[in-house]
């Protein structure tokens, strides 16, 4: 939609200045094969890897444009389409060597690869500048490596995973957003950015009791961008922080900035949970349950542009359940709690649409506030 803020067409009465149609069509083919050779009684090789084929077309274009649409703004006529066709197919390796000095002990190290396929940008306004070349992007790749551990203490009663890892990420498909000429903002999908992620995760579950079981995980993620040297800027950044205009290859301008060394985007450095579950029979015919699970973020970015203003601080949630049911668990009823502290907290933010230029006026994506639900389950 054209941002123009027009009342209703008066003789079609149409309510927005453009409509628009996009479609998909996708057909993708994938295998995976694995050896895996006993080098030893508790010396173990695996390797595999996963073959992908796509292809996929992207067919888009406006079935309406208002006829009071400047032509300085160059939208696209009405009914002609842009069609882009991505056709790919990659090989995705991985190994993994590992130790079991005991039935309950697994040490091992991996390296794995990774794929995410290309496709077209969807952009929010269609102009005549745009090609059916230009809209599209290439694959997202990842390769890297991890340390792990695997085991079981105490007769079973202690289960846990360690793991150190570190990856790569090349053409990371990104949001990019850019004003054309006629001073419209539009947004693209790019093949922006190079990163890395790199941290470790511990899990654990302890058996206290037949009826009791304790859960608790901790994982550190360290993701930063390796290499982004025409990043937008975010809204409000000014030549004294690094931003500077530069004219893109649809005709348009753009602000970019440098952005190597900054944190990702939805990546906290810090999450743990904690939660246990009880279960305990009522009688022969009667079993109660009762879990709960809290859950701590550290703070992270909410958008790709790296806006400081664009945060989310730490938070925590608590969720609980009681649940009462057949000895058969042939039904059961649950009282469940999400949320219960009605914590607000962002999941992504975006620049809003016609804000005035330097303001740092976000929309964003808020999770879901506290919710209670009663659940009834049968089996038959």
């Amino acid at each position: 939609r054209v941002p123009l803020n027009l009342p209703a067409h008066p003789v079609t009465g149409a309510p927005n200045q453009t409509y628009r149609e996009h479609t998909i069509k996708n057909t993708a083919w994938a295998a995976f094969g694995q050896v895996i050779w006993d080098i030893t009684d508790n010396v173990e090789l695996a390797g595999g890897a996963r073959y992908t084929k796509e292809d996929k077309t992207t067919r888009q274009g406006n079935l309406y444009v208002d006829d009071r649409v400047p032509a300085a703004y160059n939208i696209k006529p009405q009914g002609v389409f842009l069609t882009n066709k991505f056709n790919d197919e990659n090989w995705s390796p991985e190994v993994t060597l590992s130790y079991k000095p005991t039935p309950n002990l697994n040490i091992y190290a991996a390296y794995k690869t990774g794929y995410k396929s290309g496709g077209a940008s969807i952009p929010t306004t269609i102009t005549n500048v745009l090609t059916n070349e230009s809209i599209g992007f290439g694959a997202e790749k990842s390769r890297g490596g991890e340390l792990g551990i695997k085991g079981r203490l105490f007769d079973g009663k202690v289960s846990f995973t360690s793991v150190l890892y570190s990856y790569k990420l090349e053409g990371l498909q990104l949001v990019m957003p850019e004003t054309t000429p006629a001073g419209l903002f539009v947004n693209y999908v790019r093949n922006a950015a190079d990163a890395k992620t790199e941290g470790f995760e511990f899990d654990a579950d302890f058996a206290v009791s037949p009826e009791m079981a304790l859960q608790f995980g901790l994982s550190y993620n360290d993701a930063k961008i390796t290499s982004f040297p025409n990043a937008p800027c975010w809204s409000g950044q000014t030549a004294a922080t690094g931003c500077k205009v530069i004219t893109t290859p649809q005709g348009g301008s753009t602000s970019v900035t440098d952005r190597k060394g900054d944190p990702l985007s939805k990546a906290p450095k810090w999450v743990l949970n904690a939660g246990f579950n009880y279960e305990t029979e009522l009688s022969s015919a009667l079993l109660m349950g009762l879990s709960g699970q809290y859950k701590y973020s550290s703070s992270y970015r909410t958008q790709d542009d790296g806006a400081p203003y664009a945060f989310q601080p730490s938070y925590s949630t608590i969720d609980a359940t009681v649940r009462i049911g057949a000895v058969d668990r042939k039904w059961e009823l649950a009282l469940i709690g999400r949320n219960l502290t009605n914590e607000y907290y962002l999941q992504v933010t975006s620049p809003r649409p016609g804000a005035p230029t330097g303001t740092g006026e976000l929309h964003g994506v808020i999770a879901r506030p506290r919710e209670v639900a009663l659940q009834a389950s049968f089996k038959f």
